[in-house]
């Protein structure tokens, strides 16, 4: 993914979907997408909400990869709602048949 300028697209997951998050990250630099996932992006220390806000007032479009983890995860659910209620556009992509 280039690193410069500002992301496109947020990947919202739970960590017990780490696996598929990174393939779509892979997927979307291959085709020149520029996105944000925070495996890659946070570092130890980070404030963790803010930079989240942050980001997610930058993008156009939240993906998110909904499971039965993501479905109890905490975090998923202000992310996504965070980028509803900035009126971001939504993808959702379901894993299971949650």
């Amino acid at each position: 993914m280039p690193r410069d300028g500002k992301p496109d697209v947020f990947i919202s997951y739970s960590h017990n979907d780490r696996t598929t998050a990174s393939r779509l990250a892979h997927h979307l630099s291959k085709a020149r997408v520029r996105y944000w996932l925070d495996a890659e992006r946070m570092e130890s220390g980070d404030p963790l909400i803010d930079k989240i806000q942050a980001i997610l007032k930058q993008i156009h479009t939240l993906t998110l990869l909904w499971s039965q983890s993501a479905s109890q995860s905490r975090f998923v659910k202000s992310e996504w709602q965070a980028a509803y209620h900035l009126e971001k556009r939504i993808i959702p992509c379901r894993l299971d048949d949650s």
